[in-house]
This record gives structure tokens, C-alpha cells and sequence, in this order.
């Protein structure tokens, strides 16, 4: 609780820190400057003061240690010390990757302090990380037998999502708690159950809560999301993926809700439709002592028209999930192993809910990129990685059609090859028709220059780039991947997908006729290189391998 008695021993000890995982290999991306200094005698005694001096010496010592980790704070629990904290660091050159804050209740009070601190920051790749959250504001809320631990917790959990999903600039949500803490030390004895009961998991028993199963339903859930529009009380989200739709709905009213839930353009015709319902009934481990989720149907069904329409009641502060599966098993986030991820670099050129903005999806190696609702606006997203493949495939899906405003209008991929001294020595860029050659959008990172070899792929929608093949005599195996958009029109969006293309995912061999003219379907050497009439020899058209003989 007290500040360091030494701070040039503090600031060992966090470089000790950060060099220990460092040289471990482990994926640390964050290391955040203490937990909530703002709440005195609870986990700081000293100043704001005390705080910035701690910070100071711990966020130098750490960038000196592993200048990749990303080093910040101050984990307020209110919202007073971040334009404080913003001050000292630019005041004193120290470094501040991200500003993070922790909310109980409404969260919009925390995001919009620490949206205005990183406003006053000026660092356009900083992030905004909301390291504890709950719905529920501690006290009676939060103890046991309290609304945290029944069903209604699993709908408020449903119930914050849109409010998150509407910061696009919000980088990062951790819960919580994971297990309750169950018995609190008052300072002269143990209090059992007197904690805070907010975890996934019951402190006592080790059985999941219905707000585990609210986090399960939400992880059955794919990122692409799709419209849904409700005339009721009910709310929801929906998304999909190929083969696979699920659809959360939630009934914040005391009162049992009926509703008509109609699926429209459905991608398949068939399949298999689960339902899943969390209520006081099922789902729930306080109200029923079965933490179990199971689904309360599952059938084999067949859309009509490419819909599917399912009806019923949603009991009082409920939660009910249905998802429509091709095939059994199907799954929401199919894992990709394009490469392995060892930071994610960010840009945004200003910060307001109507930003353009990029998200990257690890898991299945998905990137979305959006102007949102800016013409004029600009967002780079980089991802250092290696172990990569020698040869990648890209596809590439724009809605709606770009529009190339103008000679200032930048949309294209870019790799940054590192060398073995560890600097970063030569950059390529890949491009399409709605990309201008006459203006250059470097990011901060790789090389920070233009680019040294320039690739048009045509249109930009399917095409293979081998990476080895371009990389420079002294390759590291380090890459940065970027993806960069600018001025292509307001609500333009766009959707990259990267595979191991060595390893054939998805690709198959066909044997093909020379083409007689440039007319033919769109042609790619192996090196993503648009080729209007090519000979004999294996090209890439359509996403597929061809064999010209």
C-alpha cells in the first residue's frame, strides 16, 4: 500500500520483471503500473503524486528492459487521475502505450475518461483497456445470494455488450473476477462469504454460475456481425460465420416477454438448430444446483425461402441463445495458424465513436477495417509475427464497393521484413485498382519509410504473395503485416482473411487451357503478381492453383 521507500530499487525490480519474461518468450503484451492508486488506504496510501513518481521509474525501467511490451495506467477506479497521469508522462518523455481504468455499473463514465485522457495523450497508437469490469456496483449487489449470483446476472452481462461494442476504439474487456472472493480478511479475523461474489466460477463449490455460461454463449458467437432489429422489449446481437448463425437474446424486463425471432438470408439451406436458455430454471447453478448448459432443443431443420423463424416466451430477465449449424459441430471461430502473434501495433487518427477503425482477430486470423462514418479518415493496424509461412493466401471482401475519392485514397497491405540486427530494412506493399500510387500512408512502424518494392495484385480481392521470396538476404523471420485504409469512402469496410497457402488450406489443384488474351479470368504468378497472358507453368485464378499445360 505504500509507495517504495527506494525508487531506484523499484525501478530494478520492474526491469528485473519485465526482462524475466522476456527472456522466458512468454506472450506479456501489457504491463499495467499498479491497481487502482486511487482509491486510498484500500490499495494506495500515498499522493497522485507518489503515483506518478512509482509510474515514472517503472514505466522506463520496464521499455529499457523489453522495448516491445507495452508499459501504462494507472488502473483508476475513478476517472481523475488519467489527464494527471497524460501530463507527467508527456511532460517527462516517459513512455504510456495504453491508459487503462476499472468500472462498476455504467461503464460510459470510465470510457469516455479514458477516451478524453488519450485525446490529451496525442499518441494515435495508444489503446484504451478496461481491466476490471461488472455490472454490478460492489456492496449488496455483490454478495452472496445477491442478483450476481443468479440467472439475471447472465442477461446483464448480455445487457452491457452493445455499450462496449459501440467504443470502437476500446481495445481490451477483462471481467472482474474469474472465482469469487469468498471470505474477506477484515484485519482481525477471516469473514467467510462476506467477498465479493462476482466471479464466473462459485468460490465455494467450484461450480460455473450462470454468468459463466453467458461468457460460453457469447464465445459460441462468431465476429461478423449482422443486423437485428427488435419491436419489443427484447434485445440481441447476431452474427455468423459460413456454416454457422447464433443469435443472444435477452429480456431485461421482471415480467416473461413473447417474441418471434424470423433469421432472413440464411447462407445455407439446412442444418442442424440448437436453443439454449438461461434462466431461473435452467442454466442457472443458484436456482437449480445444475451448472450444466445444455441446449433445451436441438433438430435437424430446413430454412423456407432462406429463413428461419423460432417462437416463444423469454422468462423475466432471461437469456435465450439459438444458433443454426450446416453441419454438427460446426464452428463459430475455426482455428488458423497462419503465424505466431508477438505484438499488435495500432492507429488511429482521432478517437470518437464515429472513428474509422481496424480489429484483428488472432484466433482465425481475420482483420476487419472500417472508415465507419468518416470519408476523410485513415487507420493502420500492424502485427509483428513469425513462424510464418513461405507463401501466404489473401482474400479479400469489401462492402460496399470502395470508392477511390481521389489520388489520396490508400487501401493495401503491407510487410515490413526485420533483419537479424533486429532493425526493421525493407517494406513491400500490395495494392489493387482502388489504390492511388500518387499518395503514401507509412505507419510509425517496420521501416517507417516509404515502401521499397511496390505490388499490384489486380483486384485485390484473391491473391498469393510469397513472403520468403521477397524477404532480404538477412531475414530474421520477423515480419510486420499492416493493413491500411484511407479516404475510400464513408462506411467502407473491409475483410482480410490470411491462410497458409504452403500448406493448401482450402486450395486445390486444376489443370487450365492457356488463355488466348487478356480478357481471360485474372491470373497471379506466385509472387501475387498480376499476369494478363501467362504460359505455361502454375498460377493462382480464383483463389485456386492452376496448372496452365
Amino acid at each position: 500500500q505504500n509507495p517504495p521507500n527506494n525508487y531506484n530499487t523499484w525501478g530494478e525490480i520492474n526491469k528485473a520483471f519485465a526482462a524475466h519474461w522476456k527472456e522466458k518468450g512468454y506472450d506479456n503484451r501489457y504491463i499495467e503500473v499498479w491497481n487502482e492508486p486511487d482509491l486510498t488506504n484500500v490499495f494506495f496510501k500515498g499522493t497522485i503524486d507518489d503515483y506518478l513518481k512509482i509510474y515514472e521509474y517503472a514505466s522506463k525501467a520496464i521499455r529499457q528492459a523489453d522495448p516491445d511490451v507495452k508499459v501504462g495506467g494507472p488502473a483508476g477506479a475513478g476517472i481523475d487521475w488519467h489527464r494527471r497521469l497524460v501530463s507527467y508522462a508527456k511532460n517527462n518523455d516517459l513512455p504510456l502505450d495504453f491508459i487503462s481504468g476499472h468500472a462498476y455499473g455504467s461503464p460510459t463514465s470510465q470510457l469516455n475518461a479514458m477516451r478524453s485522457a488519450l485525446v490529451s495523450l496525442g499518441n494515435k497508437e495508444a489503446e484504451m483497456l478496461m481491466t476490471e469490469y461488472s455490472p454490478y456496483v460492489p456492496g449488496t449487489e455483490t454478495t452472496k445470494d445477491g442478483p450476481v449470483e443468479k440467472a439475471e446476472a447472465a442477461m446483464t452481462f448480455f445487457n452491457a455488450l452493445p455499450t462496449f461494442l459501440s467504443y470502437t476504439d476500446l481495445d481490451h474487456v477483462n471481467w472482474a473476477q474469474y472465482i469469487d472472493a469468498a471470505d474477506v480478511y477484515t484485519g482481525k479475523t477471516l469473514e467467510k462469504d462476506q467477498g465479493d461474489k462476482m466471479g464466473l466460477i462459485d468460490g465455494d463449490t467450484g461450480a460455473r454460475k450462470a454468468l459463466f455460461n453467458a461468457f460460453k454463449l457469447y464465445g459460441w458467437m462468431p465476429i461478423d456481425r449482422i443486423d437485428l432489429n427488435s419491436t419489443s422489449a427484447i434485445q440481441g446481437i447476431a452474427s455468423k460465420a459460413d456454416g454457422y448463425v447464433a443469435v443472444a437474446l435477452w429480456n431485461p424486463k421482471d415480467v416473461r416477454q413473447s417474441f418471434s425471432l424470423k433469421i432472413d438470408n440464411l447462407p445455407f439451406n439446412s442444418g442442424i438448430a440448437e436453443v439454449y436458455r438461461i434462466d431461473n430454471t435452467r442454466g442457472s447453478y443458484y436456482e437449480t444446483r445444475d451448472d450444466n448448459l445444455k441446449p433445451e432443443q436441438a433438430t435437424a431443420f430446413r430454412a423456407t425461402d432462406g429463413s428461419y423463424t423460432i417462437t416463444g416466451d423469454i422468462l423475466a430477465k432471461g437469456v435465450m441463445f439459438v444458433r443454426l449449424m450446416a453441419e454438427a459441430g460446426s464452428e463459430p471461430l475455426p482455428a488458423n495458424h497462419f503465424a505466431d502473434v508477438k505484438s499488435i501495433k495500432k492507429y488511429r487518427d482521432t478517437r470518437t465513436s464515429s472513428s474509422a477503425y481496424t480489429i484483428f482477430d488472432e484466433k482465425t486470423w481475420t482483420i476487419w477495417s472500417s472508415l465507419n462514418e468518416l470519408t476523410t479518415g485513415s487507420t493502420m493496424l500492424g502485427i509483428v509475427c513469425d513462424n510464418l509461412p513461405d507463401v501466404m493466401q489473401v482474400d479479400v471482401e469489401t462492402s460496399p464497393e470502395l470508392a477511390r475519392q481521389n489520388d489520396r485514397t490508400y487501401f493495401a497491405m503491407r510487410i515490413d521484413y526485420q533483419s537479424t540486427t533486429g532493425s526493421y530494412t525493407k517494406a513491400v506493399v500490395l495494392h489493387g485498382d482502388k489504390h492511388s500510387t500518387a499518395t503514401t500512408l507509412n505507419p510509425t512502424w517496420g521501416t517507417a519509410a516509404n515502401p521499397d518494392e511496390t505490388i499490384d495484385t489486380g483486384h485485390f480481392d484473391s491473391f498469393q504473395f510469397n513472403i520468403k521470396e521477397h524477404a532480404p538476404a538477412d531475414f530474421s523471420g520477423q515480419v510486420i503485416i499492416s493493413f491500411l485504409q484511407s479516404r475510400t469512402g464513408k462506411h467502407s469496410k473491409a475483410r482480410y482473411h490470411l491462410t497458409r497457402a504452403d500448406q493448401g488450406d482450402g486450395i486445390s489443384t486444376i489443370t487450365g487451357d492457356t488463355p488466348n488474351s487478356d480478357t481471360a479470368p485474372c491470373y497471379y504468378n506466385l509472387q501475387g503478381q498480376r499476369v494478363s497472358n501467362p504460359q505455361h507453368g502454375i498460377y493462382i485464378r480464383d483463389g485456386k492453383k492452376v496448372i496452365i499445360n
